[in-house]
């Protein structure tokens, strides 16, 4: 893969082992990925034994319950036009228009019993912060939870998800935090 060759070639995937090869989009698969064995099938060359490594681990429930004081729950994650954090794709007008302002998504039968219109500013507090922003009603979302998108900076979702982490890979548990029935504003 030559510099100049990634700047003309969109979606060029490694390995590539000449200059001219086409890629590679299917790794470990003989006849697709060059570093394959002839007769291998599959083989995951980068392993002594060229097998892949699969650590299997014991499902572990998250420590975050629902309870009579936190019954919803509040997760999070992205939205189709917005990648991740939104620091570049926000920029853009189109996305921008698209997405426009992140917002809580509730459930219709959940807002009735929070007292909740579409288009309220709530506050959605959890035992780890706080955080306000507009609330968007939605059969998308299922009852007993709250979704909110994290690449807007006027909703900083992070700041109200559980602190607790998986304690091999470390990667945070930002699904699943219990809140309880949150406050609606009207402003």
């Amino acid at each position: 893969m030559t510099d100049d060759r990634l700047e003309k070639e969109r979606g060029l995937q490694w390995p590539c082992p000449t200059e001219d090869h086409p890629g590679t989009a299917r790794r470990y698969v003989e006849g697709e990925d060059p570093f394959v064995t002839k007769g291998a099938g599959i083989e995951f060359y980068g392993n002594h034994d060229k097998k892949a490594v699969v650590y299997l681990r014991p499902y572990v429930p998250s420590p975050e319950k629902t309870t009579s004081e936190f019954p919803l729950y509040l997760t999070t994650g992205r939205v189709l036009e917005q990648f991740h954090t939104g620091t570049m794709t926000d920029r853009i007008a189109e996305l921008h228009e698209a997405t426009g302002d992140a917002v809580f998504e509730i459930n219709p039968q959940d807002a009735l019993r929070l007292g909740v219109s579409n288009g309220d500013r709530i506050e959605v507090k959890s035992k780890y912060g706080s955080v306000s922003g507009r609330a968007r009603l939605t059969e998308a979302s299922r009852l007993g939870v709250i979704f909110a998108a994290f690449y807007d900076t006027k909703l900083l979702i992070n700041r109200s998800v559980a602190d607790n982490f998986d304690p091999t890979s470390k990667e945070p548990e930002y699904k699943v935090t219990a809140v309880p029935y949150g406050r609606s504003r009207r402003d």
